[in-house]
């Protein structure tokens, strides 16, 4: 392949990216495929060349790649300065000290802090993960179509879920010390008929928030409130249980 033809196939590829992309551009899961591409793309693909379709489809990988270590690197600086919140005089600077606390500390306060580090925090962010979207759109300079029956964007989605994955770590760190899991998922024996179809409250959990060593340890509809705390004449938040 001659170099122009190269160039050719470079340059195309930056003019499709260059349009607004559909809000499916790839999915959050799993590895991007030729069709999703095509399918995202639409009409303009028809007739392209093999290589510049291949090229293409190295091209959005390579964007989804790139959007979810960004993602990555925002959430866990989030989870960081919202369990420095909770935490009066807390210093903690990365992700993994907070696991190495999350490993040696399985008490109800580690459990709380955790909690509110991973979901309460966010619940008082309606909307976190679209904002960090657009600031990675416009970092990028990427823009979406409109589209008839758009939902989340692809970069939110994919930005959104690094969460799940920051914590599913976090839970992993005391597999071999007290077994703790934070969670907010109901377990299957904690609905029934009554509040299967209760809408959780922001803040709150409609179950059990926390397993340790393996057993569910606090009763549900425990909420974890949010109080304002003095330290160092700066206001912090705290953490604090309260058992029903």
């Amino acid at each position: 392949m001659s170099a122009n033809s190269v160039e050719s196939i470079e340059d195309r590829v930056a003019e499709l990216i260059a349009q607004p992309l559909h809000p499916e551009l790839f999915q959050p899961a799993g590895a991007v495929t030729q069709g999703q591409v095509l399918s995202a793309f639409g009409n303009v693909t028809v007739g392209l060349h093999k290589d510049v379709i291949n090229a293409l489809v190295t091209k959005v990988q390579g964007i989804k790649t790139d959007v979810r270590s960004w993602g990555l690197h925002q959430v866990r600086a989030k989870i960081v300065q919202h369990f420095n919140h909770c935490s009066p005089g807390g210093s903690f600077c990365t992700i993994g000290q907070v696991a190495d606390y999350w490993k040696d500390n399985g008490t109800v306060e580690a459990a709380g802090k955790l909690w509110y580090a991973c979901y309460g925090a966010f619940d008082d962010e309606p909307g976190w993960d679209v904002q960090l979207e657009r600031t990675y759109m416009e970092m990028c300079d990427y823009t979406y179509r409109e589209t008839a029956d758009r939902k989340k964007g692809c970069f939110a989605r994919t930005i959104g879920q690094r969460k799940t994955d920051i914590l599913k770590m976090i839970n992993r760190a005391s597999g071999k010390t007290h077994r703790g899991l934070i969670r907010m998922k109901r377990l299957a024996e904690e609905i029934d008929e009554k509040n299967k179809f209760k809408k959780r409250k922001k803040g709150t959990t409609l179950g059990g928030f926390v397993k340790l060593d393996g057993q569910v340890k606090y009763d549900p509809e425990q909420v974890v409130n949010n109080v304002k705390h003095e330290n160092d004449e700066k206001k912090v938040r705290k953490c604090c249980i309260k058992s029903f």
